[in-house]
């Protein structure tokens, strides 16, 4: 406790004291450090900054059947072209101004239920100022394998804070029961639309140079409504986390995205030409620049 009688903020000498799952190594990274990179950074828990005590994050999870035990020291070349489980952390910004911010990011070829390990670790170390103890988490459950993920989360963690699914296609979207991201041909495609448009927007901040990689490998196929990676050894799925962390963090399935109008302000002040010493030359260039400035308006 501080003088403030407040906790103070983690830092980065407490997160080793965490204990690990097995196929997890923290590999903390200086946030000025934006050049470094590892030859093979799978089954890293990578940590940009350490957690806030009254920030906001949410982790977006994409799960993989992946292999079964896998951990960095049993790697090889051919299971650089297994799919990756995902986890993206994100310091939550207001959507509007404030950028979200990546802070931790965790990718692996490893088992469903075995990503759950991790994501209770790191939904627990960056909590935030969530009243649950956890940061809001949202999984892929459908199709693959985070079903799995996201029991294991609740059965053997008690991991409570997780993303409910919402109907959009009524006037008001109803919430559900259903936790989990459903991924069809209708939700990728709003998915992408958003995502796109909220980088567009520069209201995200990444720090992973791997996630950067994967948006930059994406391309366009016809009849895919989400960019598909190029190449055999191109991935997606931090693409895929990071897009469900966005999702859920400004709960768009509530709130639409509309900007602000600005509020238009008139001239109401009559100029009584009479009483004036105006020439007619310049009453007439005062009446084209108001003439102007009201035409502009619309």
């Amino acid at each position: 406790m501080n003088s403030a009688g407040l906790q103070p903020e983690l830092t980065m000498d407490h997160l080793p004291h965490y204990r690990l799952p097995r196929c997890g190594a923290i590999n903390p990274l200086a946030a000025d450090d934006p050049n470094h990179r590892d030859i093979d950074p799978r089954g890293l828990i990578k940590l940009w900054e350490p957690p806030r005590r009254r920030a906001r994050y949410v982790m977006g999870v994409d799960a993989s059947a992946g292999i079964l035990h896998w951990d960095r020291y049993h790697r090889n070349d051919e299971d650089l072209t297994t799919d990756n489980g995902a986890i993206e952390v994100i310091r939550c910004g207001d959507g509007q101004i404030t950028p979200d911010i990546q802070v931790a990011e965790y990718v692996a070829p490893i088992d469903a239920e075995d990503l759950a390990d991790v994501v209770a670790l790191l939904g627990r170390l960056y909590a935030g100022s969530s009243d649950y103890g956890e940061a809001l988490c949202i999984i892929e459950v459908w199709p693959g394998p985070g079903l799995l993920t996201q029991r294991r989360l609740i059965n053997y963690y008690g991991y409570t804070n997780l993303f409910r699914w919402e109907y959009l296609d009524s006037m008001i979207p109803k919430a559900t029961n259903t936790l989990g991201w459903t991924s069809n041909t209708k939700t990728l495609q709003m998915l992408w639309s958003r995502f796109s448009r909220h980088m567009g927007k520069k209201l995200l901040k990444i720090r992973s140079s791997y996630l950067m990689d994967e948006i930059a490998d994406l391309q366009n196929l016809p009849g895919k409504t989400f960019p598909q990676p190029a190449g055999e050894m191109a991935h997606d799925d931090r693409v895929r986390a990071m897009s469900q962390a966005i999702w859920a963090s400004h709960d768009w399935g509530l709130a639409e995205d509309i900007p602000e109008r600005e509020s238009i302000t008139r001239d109401t002040h009559k100029v009584n030409w009479q009483a004036s010493d105006i020439t007619e030359e310049a009453m007439f260039e005062e009446w084209e620049e108001q003439f102007q400035r009201l035409a502009s308006d619309y």
